[in-house]
């Protein structure tokens, strides 16, 4: 039985490094997206909200470093509650205030 495992996972590492090498991901990114989507961002995010050297222009810059940290926190709140946040209370609450602002603000992502 533990030989037909590792071949299993020698099989399907060998077919996932391939995916990567050929289309720059695998499958299991495709299968669980909004967790990629989410572990790609947060530490760009993280990098972008220390480096930030201007704002939107209908807000302050302070607001602006604000609604980073909003941001950033609901994508931890993601990742630490494994992608289920729902029914937390104020967690729920922070991880949706976090996306919506992530939503609103995505095209202002650049510096």
């Amino acid at each position: 039985m533990k030989i037909i495992k590792l071949a299993d996972n020698i099989y399907y590492s060998i077919i996932y490094w391939w995916q990567r090498r050929t289309r720059g991901f695998d499958s299991r990114e495709v299968w669980n997206l909004d967790s990629a989507i989410i572990r790609f961002t947060l530490p760009r995010l993280k990098h972008f909200r220390k480096v930030i050297g201007t704002h939107p222009s209908d807000i302050s810059f302070k607001q602006w470093q604000n609604r980073l940290d909003k941001m950033i926190k609901a994508m931890e709140i993601w990742e630490n509650t494994e992608g289920f946040p729902y029914d937390k209370g104020t967690m729920e609450k922070e991880w949706k205030q976090g996306m919506a602002l992530f939503h609103k603000y995505f095209f202002a992502l650049w510096d």
